[in-house]
């Protein structure tokens, strides 16, 4: 039996969102003890459009963002990026340039994400566990509620103010 990081209760195990999670009745599933990986997002552009999606399940449901997801343990984040953005929305992406290295704080804990930009094409078939909706908008019409900072990516990304991608050594 886990106990909770944040209260110290008992935190019975179940399954959320196909994973075996601990689970504290006042604070819900516990992430950080299955694992603590930074995440990676994209913000995807086509035509003029930026590609967002409406979250399917919580944290966050039913707000807008940019997708991504966790890290698998050792994955390149740009890999990572890419895997999530395909897994989430089910097109390919070519990243371009790097947006963003940020740390949220989401109670006690911090998590670590990288943002990139990147091109893509099509129409959206996105992993309705993961997603309940996706689609390409214009970048100055976004939809609500937007996640807290995946608006500021955008606007980043609209100024240009995009760094190089990092190199591999």
């Amino acid at each position: 039996m886990a106990h909770c990081y944040r209260c110290g209760q008992a935190a019975p195990e179940a399954e959320v969102h196909g994973t075996v999670v601990a689970v504290c009745p006042d604070h819900g599933p516990l992430w950080m003890l299955v694992r603590s990986a930074p995440v990676a997002a994209v913000v995807a552009g086509w035509d003029g459009r930026v590609l967002v999606a409406r979250r399917a399940h919580a944290p966050y449901q039913g707000e807008w963002e940019a997708p991504g997801g966790f890290l698998e343990a050792g994955e390149d984040p740009a890999d990572g990026a890419v895997r999530e953005f395909r897994e989430e929305i089910g097109l390919d992406v070519t990243l371009t340039g790097l947006l963003a290295i940020e740390t949220w704080r989401t109670g006690d804990d911090h998590l670590l994400g990288i943002v990139y930009c990147g091109e893509a094409a099509g129409e959206p078939a996105p992993d309705p566990r993961e997603v309940a909706e996706a689609r390409w908008c214009d970048p100055a019409a976004l939809p609500e509620p937007m996640r807290a900072g995946h608006r500021e990516w955008i606007a980043a990304w609209r100024a240009g103010r995009i760094g190089p991608l990092p190199h591999p050594a």
